[in-house]
């Protein structure tokens, strides 16, 4: 009989806390489960007459960013104080991040409670199996984010290649050997076009915005209820107008970062040998001249800038003022030597055919 499983413990209930991080996990490894309930028969082995299993988190990850049902109850029976012992495999069962590890520890040091895993039992009361239980809380955090940092890296490096397959735009389809191919569907591409011509003809998007409106043309939309998506018609919004129209794919361009398509968004700010990794050209048949979207785009974003400095207008009242073209042509008196340097180096890097980092 351990010495730290007393008779005041034992007279209490014991806890088997149960949990698998993924519903994938559920359902095939099944063993794991069954080594986490044999903790039933092993309560009742050291004494303890009375043992609930709480499995309300199976299938839910212990990093903490996902609400866990199953944590919140033991935590709860643990301030009862009529807990005398909580079993577990290892310390990941728990939780892989500090906060809800050691405030466990806490109140189990408060109220007289033991953890048990298979290696032994630790007193949270007791300097060194203190010293114990936080080394084993922070080697699982530490583990979740070496896992994480490497299924990250895994990502980016396939991404780099061309072969990271993620939710395509309206237009586009991935075929079952791993390509993207523009949709066939002959509706979706005149529609498509359409768009684009009108962003030629028009210069902006809200005036492209207000004739397919007016005309009452409806655009395609690609809607994710559904492994593969499908493809929904109605009047074109704002929101989805622009992300047609500043989407780099639609000029053939394979990119991928923080967001759906940052490249072009973060232009302004952002040194362009720090974007550019992101972006492969030559993988798609594209809808448009990649130099125009590369074009345009800083350009607005210089202009909008040069809106906000010369006139110290807020935000709000210096967007609307450059929506307006011909009052922020008024304005702006154009863009300063420094963005049209800016926008030119932009513009002569995206000339090759495929962009990686140095």
């Amino acid at each position: 009989m351990n010495p730290k499983l007393t008779d005041e413990r034992l007279s209490r209930r014991a806890i088997v806390y149960v949990r698998q991080s993924s519903p994938g996990q559920v359902i095939h490894n099944q063993e794991s489960q069954r080594r986490q309930y044999a903790l039933v028969d092993r309560a009742r082995e050291l004494g303890f007459k009375e043992t609930v299993v709480i499995d309300d988190d199976l299938g839910r990850s212990g990093s903490g960013l996902v609400e866990r049902p199953g944590f919140q109850r033991l935590v709860g029976e643990v301030c009862t104080g009529e807990v005398g012992a909580i079993f577990c495999i290892e310390a990941s069962r728990l939780a892989r991040n500090g906060r809800d590890w050691h405030h466990l520890i806490e109140l189990c040091g408060m109220v007289s409670a033991v953890v048990v895993d298979p290696d032994g039992v630790y007193d949270p009361a007791i300097i060194n199996d203190r010293l114990l239980l936080g080394l084993k809380g922070t080697m699982s955090e530490f583990e979740l984010n070496l896992l994480r940092q490497r299924s990250v890296e895994a990502i980016r490096q396939k991404a780099r290649r061309g072969e990271l397959q993620y939710c395509l735009p309206v237009g586009y389809l991935w075929t079952v050997d791993g390509k993207i191919e523009i949709d066939p569907d002959q509706r979706v591409r005149q529609a498509l076009d359409m768009a684009f011509s009108k962003m030629t003809e028009l210069g902006s998007v809200r005036q492209v915005l207000l004739w397919f409106r007016r005309e009452r043309i409806e655009l395609p939309m690609r809607i994710f209820d559904q492994p593969n998506g499908r493809t929904v018609w109605s009047l074109p919004i704002y929101t989805t107008l622009l992300k047609i129209l500043t989407n780099p794919i639609y000029a053939g361009a394979y990119a991928f970062g923080n967001g759906n398509i940052p490249a072009l968004r973060i232009v302004a700010r952002t040194r362009t040998s720090e974007l550019l990794h992101w972006i492969i050209w030559t993988l798609l048949t594209s809808y448009i001249d990649r130099r125009l979207l590369c074009y345009t785009t800083p350009h607005r974003i210089a202009y909008r800038a040069r809106c906000r400095r010369v006139k110290r207008l807020p935000r709000r009242r210096a967007c609307a003022c450059h929506r307006r073209r011909s009052v922020a042509m008024a304005c702006c008196n154009g863009p300063s030597s420094r963005e049209v340097a800016r926008c030119a180096s932009f513009r002569s890097s995206v000339g090759s055919d495929e962009i990686s980092a140095p």
